[in-house]
């Protein structure tokens, strides 16, 4: 047998224990992330890529959009689009719409606001076998 010297194993010994921190850190971070990840709440939905509500002003006109993104061209929208108010930091229907379509498609809608007035868009739609609520941000006009 081999005689070892003292310098080989002290080296070995160094590498072993920095390989396996270090892989013990990269394990702890890859856990960390993944348990981030899982205590996110991501919806998934059957028939529907995403939906998207979307708000702007030009003057006191206030445009609102609601993009919808279906897997296939046959899936059938229906619902409800709300231009909301803010009255006293209570987001109050002003007026609302009637939607539907086919597949993936834009429903669009204009209304004269009041100059001053805090003014958001909210969607209740079923998309195929999907129920859908999305909020715009809010614009002031």
């Amino acid at each position: 047998m081999k005689k070892v010297s003292g310098n080989f194993l002290i080296l070995t010994t160094i590498f072993m224990l920095t390989f396996v921190n270090a892989k013990a850190s990269y394990l702890g971070n890859v856990i960390n992330k993944q348990s981030t990840f899982l205590n996110q709440i991501i919806p998934m939905y059957t028939d529907v890529d995403n939906v998207r509500s979307n708000i702007y002003s030009s003057g006191v006109t206030v445009n609102l959009s609601v993009k919808v993104n279906t897997l296939k061209s046959t899936v059938a929208t229906s619902g409800t689009i709300y231009l909301q108010k803010k009255v006293n930091g209570v987001w109050i229907t002003e007026k609302s719409w009637y939607a539907s379509g086919t597949g993936s498609h834009t429903i669009t809608r204009s209304y004269t606001g009041t100059k001053g007035s805090e003014y958001r868009v909210k969607a209740v739609l079923k998309v195929g076998r999907d129920n859908i609520t999305t909020y715009s941000g809010s614009i002031r006009l």
